[in-house]
């Protein structure tokens, strides 16, 4: 259910009003679905080490995003 969830979710990242660019955001929202997608096929074919290796990809996907877009608070970031 959450590989199926995730997979809607990165749709939903796509949509018109949510995208922030239709480049670099629209590929990475395609990679995290398409992962997603994996994911989902691995379980349920109960293929363990597929699962893994999807999940692997999936945060691959997630990290790449985080890094170009999410804004943390730098005040934060500094105390660390």
């Amino acid at each position: 259910n959450s590989a199926a969830t995730l997979m809607e979710a990165s749709n939903l990242l796509m949509l018109k009003g949510r995208a922030i660019d239709d480049r670099e955001w629209m590929l990475l929202s395609r990679n995290l679905s398409k992962s997603a997608e994996k994911t989902l096929a691995a379980v349920q074919a109960r293929d363990p080490s597929a699962v893994f290796a999807a999940g692997s990809e999936i945060d691959t996907a997630c990290e790449a995003c985080h890094i170009k877009y999410a804004k943390f608070n730098e005040k934060d970031q500094l105390k660390k």
